[in-house]
């Protein structure tokens, strides 16, 4: 039976599900991270606020035409910019998820090495490693 406590600080997945599922940021808020997941949630929210601005404008340009009448010039829709900053949004959601997967690895390589010294024949230090 182990009376140490080595094994409490075991990484999980959690945060990887946070960010994926909930927001981005909200994983690395799990991992006490707490600037990237500020960082993080206030640039995905800016991009998609700005989306779903620009989508109400749409929204509301397509549904005032009929009020209107005909029109020999089209509406000027801001379709460029609701694509450019769903771009952006979709781009952060990734980096996120992989700030957060890479987090989750090296707290796992963190917690691995204090087992090293229990195994035979594997350098725990980059000094014991051969030239």
């Amino acid at each position: 039976m182990r009376t140490d406590n080595r094994g409490t600080n075991k990484p999980n997945s959690a945060p990887i599900i946070l960010s994926a599922l909930v927001m981005p940021g909200a994983g690395q808020l799990m991992q006490k991270r707490f600037m990237p997941a500020l960082i993080f949630a206030v640039l995905f929210l800016s991009c998609f606020g700005a989306v779903c601005v620009f989508g109400f404008k749409i929204i509301f340009i397509f549904y005032s035409l009929p009020m209107k009448g005909t029109s020999d010039t089209a509406p000027d829709l801001p379709l460029m910019k609701l694509v450019i900053f769903f771009i952006i949004s979709i781009i952060i959601y990734f980096i996120s998820l992989i700030d957060t997967y890479l987090a989750c690895k090296r707290q796992g390589t963190e917690w691995a090495r204090q087992f090293l010294p229990e195994i035979p024949g594997i350098p725990t230090d980059k000094t014991d490693l051969p030239a």
